[in-house]
């Protein structure tokens, strides 16, 4: 009887390992594509809110601020934010969710255009 079970068994956890694995890397995935990968990614918010003082902008006002700002783009640098697009890549993954420090990182929409605000909860 339990070579009967051997075979039916073996398919089935076969297709448990493969679904456990697929699981596994739809984890990773998401890990990947949400919130801030590490503190030098949330350095960077911090950087952005001082900057900005919470007033609206777009990806690439950063890197022209980042010129006059002591001390952006050296944070920008270090965190391997490098142009508009790894810039915009940070902002989504970051959007609407809560972040470490009381930062708040918004996704706004002028003129057909996305612009975004970051600040610090005054509650943190």
């Amino acid at each position: 009887m339990s070579a009967q079970r051997q075979p039916v068994l073996g398919p089935m956890l076969v297709d448990i390992l493969a679904r456990l694995t697929a699981v596994e890397s739809e984890v990773r995935r998401l890990r990947r594509t949400s919130g801030p990968r590490d503190r030098l990614d949330v350095d960077v918010l911090h950087a952005i809110a001082d900057a900005t003082g919470g007033v609206p902008f777009r990806a690439r006002d950063v890197f022209v601020r980042a010129e006059l700002v002591d001390g952006l783009d050296g944070v920008l640098t270090e965190a391997f934010v490098t142009s508009s697009k790894s810039l915009g890549k940070l902002l989504t993954r970051c959007a609407g969710m809560a972040l470490p420090d009381g930062l708040i990182v918004e996704r706004l929409h002028v003129r057909g255009r996305s612009h975004w605000r970051v600040s610090v909860s005054a509650l943190s």
